[in-house]
């Protein structure tokens, strides 16, 4: 089991590491299509939303009126396929979207241990900066990560981007510490391989994501935990 006392600088991936993004994205996009079309009773909405989900994974998460619009249109003996509809479409799931992060159960109480401890917290993620800032802001974890150490994919060129080390790289380099003073928790393979890329010691949080058990060594983690409690208890134990 890793010890967070053997490292200095402790880096942490955001949606479905720290906060359960695709619990946000399932309940957003619910909410928006029994609101929108209320006459449609309850069963066959849930019998659609399966497609739903779907077409978000095909089109990627951040894509919202490129998978809403293939929806609709996967089903026009149900939806009226047109600009008035999607629109209302995208407009209530925004709405819900920005109301439902939520960080997994202990994610908060082993920041503060961390913090208590003074180890040095610093975040690396994929996304856009203003909505991955909104995240942080939401569920109060701004309070721990500083914004010159929050390295966020949409401020870099593509290139950049996880599982691309860069990140991490710079995060080492704005505070002074080697990678063997370092680790990164993800949720993904992208995050893993970029950690394992940048040298530093690999977490990975499987309650969200399970890894593949094909993968090259590279992209294997060093640890794995199903859960923040499980580290807690690690070190109440």
């Amino acid at each position: 089991m890793i010890d967070p006392e053997d490292y200095k600088l402790h880096i942490f991936d955001l949606d479905d590491t720290l906060v359960n993004t695709s619990y946000s994205y399932t309940i957003a996009q619910e909410s928006a299509i029994r609101d929108t079309f209320p006459q449609i009773p309850s069963d066959a909405i849930t019998a659609l939303l399966p497609v739903l989900k779907w077409m978000c994974r095909q089109f990627g998460s951040g894509n919202i009126s490129e998978y809403m619009s293939a929806f609709l249109k996967s089903r026009p003996d149900l939806f009226a396929v047109d600009s008035d509809i999607l629109e209302l479409i995208l407009d209530r799931y925004k709405c819900s979207f920005n109301t439902e992060f939520k960080c997994f159960n202990g994610a908060i109480s082993y920041i503060q241990y961390l913090k208590k401890t003074d180890k040095k917290l610093a975040l690396v993620s994929n996304g856009i900066v203003a909505s991955q800032f909104e995240k942080l802001r939401t569920t109060g974890l701004d309070s721990f990560f500083p914004a010159p150490l929050c390295y966020i994919s949409g401020a870099y060129p593509s290139n950049f981007k996880k599982p691309s080390p860069h990140m991490l790289e710079q995060a080492c380099q704005y505070v002074g510490v080697s990678p063997p003073e370092v680790v990164f928790y993800g949720n993904s393979v992208g995050d893993i391989l970029a950690g394992n890329l940048a040298g530093v010691t690999t977490v990975h949080f499987s309650e969200s994501t399970p890894i593949p058990g094909d993968l090259p060594a590279i992209a294997r983690p060093d640890y794995t935990i199903e859960n923040w409690t499980e580290l807690m208890d690690f070190k109440k134990g």
